[in-house]
């Protein structure tokens, strides 16, 4: 449980580094009935290539029912962040938690 005296959160956004203790955070979130849905940024930021999954990120988030998107990290980040936008709206609003007006999901 994330929080044992609350309910569980519905959806959880947070930043997971690439390094066997992240491993850990995505079986956490798996063995607490989350689905996962991940932007690995590779290249990241300050790489100057892509580099391959040598901790198995990708069977581990798909082989769970879940998606990995693979986005080029040295990119303006507006367009990632729209596409995460867009993914949080439409998942829930398929689970009837949106209970207002669609916000303008680009700027």
């Amino acid at each position: 449980m994330l929080l044992p005296s609350e309910p569980q959160p519905r959806i959880v956004l947070c930043s997971v580094q690439y390094a066997p203790h992240g491993q850990d955070t995505i079986e956490f979130f798996q063995q607490n009935d989350y689905l996962v849905h991940a932007q690995w940024l590779n290249p990241g930021r300050n790489d100057a290539q892509a580099y391959s999954d040598r901790l198995n990120f990708v069977p581990l988030i798909e082989e769970a029912g879940g998606a990995i998107e693979i986005r080029d990290g040295r990119d303006e980040p507006e367009s990632r962040v729209q596409e995460l936008r867009e993914f949080i709206y439409s998942w829930a609003s398929e689970r009837g938690l949106v209970h207002c007006q669609a916000p303008a999901l680009t700027e």
